[in-house]
């Protein structure tokens, strides 16, 4: 059977992975967004001047970004390493057990529908190149792309970048504006971005837009009410 037909046919394009990178740049513009405000609020609630304000922002918002795309990092290697592990177990089980990865191989398409003589056709041709063999095992039984890993300095740098993006928006108007006043402009640029993305989200998610951004907007706010509330305990 000729691979690329077969990997046409029967192999699930990786669409979860494209939709997790997607989600990864939301989730640290948002996280960015949250952070941001509930800090920057926080500081105002403290009366301290625009200088202050704005230092502690842009300390937030290197570090989170720094320790978002560490974290992305390590989770996309371990992820892939994981895979890579998991791809060798099951090259090592169809060299050192073929009958019975076979009678697992032949489950497989009788699932999809395979019978009779389609069955035992398809089932020679599957077998007979051990690479198509470990694809097809490692797509059924394990869910696992055999190779689409992620690349885990891109993520990091995605990351990283989509974290900033979001921190600047709450953060800016304290750079040319009084505390007072870039607070309700802050406040009103972070509820538009957060309804925003919030929407945004449902492109993979498949809920309700209006629901999913009123929530992001509502949790963003919670934060930002918090933080502020916090700052005002140590008011100078």
């Amino acid at each position: 059977m000729d691979k690329e037909k077969w990997t046409k046919h029967h192999y699930k394009e990786p669409h979860i992975l494209e939709g997790k990178s997607l989600r990864e740049f939301v989730f640290g513009i948002e996280d960015g967004l949250i952070s941001s405000v509930g800090i920057v609020t926080g500081v105002v609630g403290a009366a301290v001047s625009s200088f202050f304000i704005v230092l502690a922002g842009v300390i937030s918002m290197f570090a989170g970004a720094l320790s978002m795309a560490v974290g992305t990092y390590l989770s996309i290697k371990s992820e892939n390493d994981y895979y890579r592990r998991e791809i060798e177990k099951e090259r090592w089980e169809i060299r050192k057990f073929p009958e019975m990865e076979k009678a697992e191989l032949r489950g497989f398409l009788i699932k999809r529908g395979y019978k009779g003589k389609r069955l035992e056709s398809e089932l020679s041709a599957i077998w007979a190149d051990k690479e198509l063999v470990l694809k097809y095992m490692l797509e059924e039984e394990l869910g696992i792309p055999q190779n689409n890993f992620k690349n885990p300095v891109k993520g990091a740098s995605v990351m990283f970048t989509s974290y900033l993006l979001g921190s600047v928006i709450p953060l800016t108007p304290y750079i040319f504006f009084t505390p007072n006043i870039a607070l309700v402009i802050s406040l009103t640029f972070t509820v538009i971005s957060l309804f925003s993305f919030g929407a945004y989200r449902t492109v993979y998610t498949g809920k309700n837009w209006v629901s999913s951004g009123l929530e992001m907007m509502a949790l963003g706010m919670i934060v930002a009410g918090v933080g502020y509330y916090l700052g005002t305990l140590f008011k100078l």
